[in-house]
């Protein structure tokens, strides 16, 4: 009886063995997906703001526009914003997003871009 047991024990640690990097990657990749997915839906964001700001002001505003934009937004920089100022207003954003767990793996970042044109006003 004594012997079943340990054999028992043993196909149990086995099997843990083999399945838990499997569950372990899928986990992370699900962790590291929301996050990614949250900073995109946020760059979005910021992206139409900014280009609502430069439909409704004037190019010598620029300026301002992006500051109020690197204010939204942690982690974006004023030369990471353009901002196109013909018939248009264009606004593009580049971001690198930080990764959570990919720095387990030496991934530190995600570059995610986020662009927005509205038809100029008058």
């Amino acid at each position: 009886m004594q012997r079943s047991v340990k054999n028992i024990c043993g196909q149990a640690m086995v099997e843990m063995a083999i399945v838990l990097p499997i569950l372990l990657a899928l986990v992370f990749g699900i962790i590291e997906f929301g996050n990614i997915y949250s900073h995109q839906l946020e760059l979005n964001n910021l992206v139409r703001h900014g280009v609502r700001a430069a439909v409704v002001s004037t190019p010598d505003k620029e300026g301002e526009i992006k500051e109020d934009m690197v204010d939204m937004m942690p982690g974006v920089d004023e030369d990471d914003i353009t901002i196109e100022w013909g018939g248009n207003r264009k606004v593009t954003v580049v971001y690198d997003c930080p990764l959570i767990t990919g720095q387990i793996i030496g991934i530190g970042t995600k570059h995610l871009t986020a662009e927005a044109t509205m038809k100029a006003e008058g």
